[in-house]
């Protein structure tokens, strides 16, 4: 990398931490967030025994413990290992953008990873996804490395096998990768060392097997008792792609600015694509193969993946695959990328949030002083006590033995025990009642005992309501 590049590359580092460090705090620890969080601070012995019933890998986890050990549970320091993973992905992807295309477009591949709303907002966001996408990168830029650039030597093939690695304890979708990679083989079969492919699947075998009877397991216990993830529909196909776009004006755009690109170019373009079909297909793999693998077995399976954030890793191909389709050299194919460009721009949603309030949920409950809290579904536990208590949030001992004072999970009113409805104010957070159990039993056996005085409504459909 050039002395200007690495200055323009710093560059856009204080670009991404312009937007991103005002913003960290501007949407509450929630969803999954508290899980990842909470379980991070268990010692390695109880980390490894989660794992064994847990349908994560285990690396995130792993990493973030290190770092709650370093820096605690606070907001910005949970959040600041994704903006980490998202800070080294840039000078990755410029590396890997620079194989495929010109200087400038590259630098354009950058601002369009900078202003996605899927990398801004999981930059900040305590889940392994941040770290997908560095991993998937810098998976990227070795194979393409191998392939266009015939860096033929044992350390890539080495380094391909240990990213391999990180990539499984990373995130399942990761085998969608490798799905993806075997094709490439098969495609280059010709122009690769069979000694060196060895090399690198006994690595990557070396570093997976043991970790393949849970996930055994885990695959029988999803056959056997299903998934929450719903079944794909067709539309997500391109639903998907709008998200993957900031949304859909910016994919409408980009389809009438490539239409008359191709029309205006269709010359230029053949000779393109003849020049470059080896990195045109290495990019249509690395992205269809996963994007398709995981469409097919959400259809046709128990095993559901078909997820817009397990997936939006795919927009590294996807971005060079759009910018490159303009990179010809013409006036007019640079002239009509810039309405797309604009568009997204302009759609880019610099201020993210993930439509919870639980920190608001947690001060009125404070305020209303109750006597007895009453939690459900039991997995808003975790969330409420992020907000509430974070000393007791961090007993995480004391939790998982249900030694939380006067806070109790619940989940039905059938075999709620009588004793938590005596005494004063009982306070009930209701946290999706409706999802997990539509006849909602549970206010109903409430509502025999005790009398409701007050409910307040928070984002996400919650709700906080007192019974005296």
């Amino acid at each position: 990398m050039l002395k200007a590049e690495r200055k323009n590359i710093l560059l856009l580092i204080g670009i991404k931490l312009a937007l991103t460090l005002p913003f960290i705090n501007s949407f509450p620890i929630d969803l999954d967030e508290p899980f990842s969080i909470f379980h991070a601070q268990k010692s390695l012995p109880e980390l490894f025994e989660l794992f064994r019933n847990e349908n994560n890998p285990p690396l995130h986890f792993l990493l973030l413990h290190g770092w709650e050990k370093l820096f605690g549970t606070d907001l910005f320091a949970v959040r600041s290992l994704s903006l980490v993973f998202s800070i080294l992905t840039i000078p990755a992807l410029f590396l890997l953008a620079r194989i495929y295309l010109t200087r400038i477009p590259a630098y354009a591949i950058l601002l369009l990873f900078l202003f996605s709303d899927f990398h801004h907002y999981h930059s900040m966001e305590a889940r392994t996804y941040s770290l997908l996408v560095l991993l998937f990168t810098l998976t990227a830029l070795v194979i393409s490395r191998i392939l266009l650039e015939n860096k033929k030597e044992r350390k890539y093939f080495v380094l391909l096998g240990v990213l391999n690695i990180l990539l499984f304890y990373t995130h399942y979708i990761s085998l969608f990768v490798f799905a993806s990679e075997l094709i490439l083989v098969l495609l280059f079969l010709k122009e690769l060392h069979l000694k060196y492919l060895v090399i690198t699947c006994m690595i990557a075998l070396a570093g997976i097997l043991p970790w393949m009877g849970i996930l055994f397991d885990r695959t029988s216990t999803i056959t056997s008792g299903g998934t929450w993830v719903p079944e794909a529909a067709v539309s997500e196909l391109y639903g998907f792609i709008n998200k993957f776009l900031n949304n859909r004006a910016t994919s409408a755009v980009l389809i009438l600015s490539a239409g008359l690109t191709i029309y205006l170019s269709r010359k230029t373009i053949r000779k393109f694509i003849s020049v470059n079909h080896s990195r045109i297909i290495i990019l249509l793999v690395l992205f269809a193969v996963p994007f398709s693998l995981a469409f097919i077995l959400s259809v046709t399976s128990d095993f559901r993946f078909f997820l817009d954030r397990y997936l939006f890793f795919l927009t590294i191909p996807l971005f060079l695959l759009i910018v490159g389709l303009f990179d010809d050299h013409s006036f007019h194919s640079k002239f009509l990328f810039l309405p797309f460009f604009i568009t997204y721009l302009i759609s880019f949603n610099l201020k993210p949030d993930n439509n919870r309030d639980g920190d608001q949920l947690a001060r009125t409950v404070r305020t209303l002083k109750p006597d007895k809290i009453l939690i459900a579904p039991g997995y808003y536990q975790l969330t409420f006590l992020y907000h509430y208590d974070r000393v007791l949030f961090e007993n995480y001992r004391a939790v998982e033995m249900k030694r939380t004072n006067s806070i109790f999970v619940v989940e039905t009113g059938m075999g709620i025990e009588s004793t938590l409805l005596t005494g004063g104010t009982i306070i009930l957070i209701n946290a999706g009642l409706d999802f997990t159990e539509p006849n909602n039993t549970l206010e109903q056996y409430i509502a025999l005992r005790k009398e409701k005085i007050s409910i307040t409504k928070f984002k996400g459909g919650y709700t906080v309501s007192e019974w005296q």
